[in-house]
């Protein structure tokens, strides 16, 4: 093999490597995840992770996959914020779940950005889920009403 024929088959590889980890177009920063599509009416909700699966990172996740299924997280945006994941009405709490800043930083919500307004839907999602597992519904107390089981 000829140091050209060397050469082409390094330049594939580095082609072949970029093109796997998704460099090719990027300009050195990840695009943030595209938002999930939404439910369609009447589609089956997903399936909960069975006991003592480990609980997966959203930048982990494949694109349009959710941290955890999406009710009974909509039904509280929408009872805090109307449904908006970016609230910061000025009350002192933060997103669609309407987390102070001690509680989401408290429950790692810092890994993702520094107040919830700022991190995605799932990212808020997971931060939930790890506040309830704790607390329970009541520490979304005026619209644990809504969603907790009679």
């Amino acid at each position: 093999m000829s140091i050209l024929d060397r050469r082409g088959a390094i330049a594939q590889l580095g082609v072949v490597a970029a093109l796997v980890a998704g460099a090719c177009g990027a300009t050195g920063v990840a695009a943030p995840p595209l938002p999930p599509p939404p439910v369609p009416p009447g589609a089956p909700a997903s399936a909960p992770a069975a006991p003592g699966a480990a609980v997966t990172s959203p930048a982990a996740l494949p694109s349009g996959t959710l941290a955890a299924p999406a009710e009974p997280w909509d039904t509280i945006a929408r009872c805090e914020t109307g449904g908006d994941w970016h609230a910061d009405t000025g009350n002192g709490h933060h997103g669609g779940l309407q987390l102070s800043p001690r509680t989401w930083s408290a429950y790692g919500g810092g890994q993702f950005a520094p107040q919830a307004d700022d991190a995605s839907r799932e990212q808020q999602i997971l931060v939930g889920d790890r506040v309830r597992a704790e607390q329970g519904w009541q520490a979304w107390s005026n619209c644990a009403d809504d969603i907790a089981p009679r």
